[in-house]
C-alpha cells in the first residue's frame, strides 16, 4: 500500500467513526465530495494545508492519517508489554495521568 493509499484508508476510517458522510466531511473541508472520495481511494493527494485542516477535523496529529496497520500493532504491542504486570490501581493511576496530559495539551 503506498502513501495516498495509507492516507485516504486512514481518512475514511476517521470519518465514518464520526458517522459522517464524504458529503459532510468535503464540506467542512470545503473541497468536492468527488475529490475527498478520490483521496480516500488513493487516487489523489491533498495540499499540505488540506492535511492539516483534516487532522485538526479529526482532532488527531497529522502522523496518526500516515499510520499504517502495523504501526498500530507495534505501539499496542509496545504498550501491553509496558502494562501488562500493572496492579489495578497502578492502571488507574496511568489512566489518571493520561487524562491530566491531555487536558494540558487542550
Amino acid at each position: 500500500m503506498n502513501l495516498k493509499e495509507v492516507l485516504g484508508q486512514n481518512i475514511k476510517e476517521e470519518r465514518l467513526k464520526k458517522g459522517w458522510s464524504v458529503e459532510k466531511l468535503a464540506e467542512k473541508l470545503e473541497v468536492s465530495s468527488r475529490f475527498l472520495s478520490a483521496i480516500e481511494r488513493g487516487d489523489k493527494t491533498f495540499s499540505i494545508e488540506n492535511f492539516y485542516k483534516t487532522a485538526g477535523i479529526f482532532e488527531v496529529p497529522m502522523d496518526y492519517l500516515l499510520r499504517t496497520s502495523n504501526d498500530q500493532e507495534r505501539w499496542d504491542s509496545s504498550v501491553m508489554h509496558l502494562i501488562k504486570d500493572f496492579s489495578e490501581e497502578d492502571f488507574g493511576r496511568v489512566i489518571e495521568i493520561l487524562k491530566i496530559l491531555k487536558n494540558f495539551k487542550s
